[in-house]
């Protein structure tokens, strides 16, 4: 994913452990398939942002 799109915003996950379990253990297999320390960051698609992209044509 690229930095620069705007329709996208990191997730809080405070309250989401059975996402933040399913990031760990993808984080781990990742870990063994490079051989090196993998981080995952979580975003989600903001509509707001992205439909009044989408409406500008």
């Amino acid at each position: 994913m690229r930095q620069d799109n705007p329709s996208y915003r990191l997730v809080n996950l405070k309250d989401r452990n059975d996402v933040l379990d399913r990031i760990t253990r993808a984080e781990q297999e990742l870990n063994q398939l490079m051989d090196g320390q993998v981080a995952l960051i979580a975003y989600v698609k903001d509509e707001e942002k992205s439909t009044g992209a989408n409406n500008n044509g």
